[in-house]
């Protein structure tokens, strides 16, 4: 649906709007204009109203968020109110700093994928993981008092409960606290690239879905080998 606008005259600017067209408006006059919504074009642009139309220049409209209008001026032109916008850079700290904010979400999307361990996947989110590090905890806090453990069992992300040895998850918990460190390793490692960078398409069209570790973690479980 277009927008519409009242033009003054005097002032070669817009008085109401961009807007919707009212169902009814009372003019300069003091004249109401009922069913206004449905008047023709012709109708409306003799009481001063016209059609906005949004036209831009600079940069094109891809990545906006990258981007600004940095200057806006109307005017009428063949009955049809243009809006014109210029669209520029933003400052280039603040490109920067958008573009390390989507690597840092990246990067949290990576740490809390599901993991596979013994050619088991289970679940990666945050809960598993500090499950994962207070089972691990009470594990070494119950042998330094002498209270052998000798299984652990654990839901994999089907469901299904797997039983791990002691050492077992002792190796999951080392090899999952190893994949996170590499994540913000890797991640870091693409945010300094793009801090020392000076040209914004450059920035924008960076790839940093590279170099980031395998969610295969490896290692074996003994009760399904």
């Amino acid at each position: 649906m277009s927008n519409y606008a009242l033009w003054n005259n005097n002032t070669n600017e817009i008085e109401f709007g961009p807007t919707s067209l009212p169902l009814w408006w009372v003019d300069s006059n003091g004249v109401r204009h009922d069913d206004f919504s449905l008047k023709s074009e012709l109708e409306l642009n003799s009481l001063d109203w016209y059609e906005v139309a949004e036209v831009y220049s600079g940069l094109d409209l891809s990545n906006m968020q990258f981007k600004e209008i940095t200057n806006t001026t109307t005017e009428l032109v063949d009955n049809k109110i243009h809006q014109n916008h210029v669209i520029s850079w933003k400052p280039l700290e603040e490109i920067k700093e958008l573009k390390n904010n989507t690597i840092n979400d990246f990067r949290d999307n990576n740490i809390y994928l599901n993991i596979t361990y013994g050619g088991v996947e289970f679940d990666g989110q945050a809960r598993t993981q500090s499950n994962l590090g207070d089972t691990i905890s009470a594990i070494l806090v119950l042998n330094k008092l002498n209270v052998p453990i000798d299984s652990i069992p654990w839901i994999s992300h089907s469901d299904v409960i797997y039983v791990l040895s002691f050492l077992e998850i002792m190796d999951w918990g080392l090899k999952w606290q190893n994949y996170v460190k590499i994540c913000w390793h890797v991640a870091r490692s693409h945010k300094d690239y793009i801090l020392s960078l000076t040209d914004e398409e450059q920035i924008i069209g960076y790839d940093f879905s590279t170099g980031w570790p395998d969610t295969d973690l490896g290692g074996s479980i003994a009760s399904i080998s």
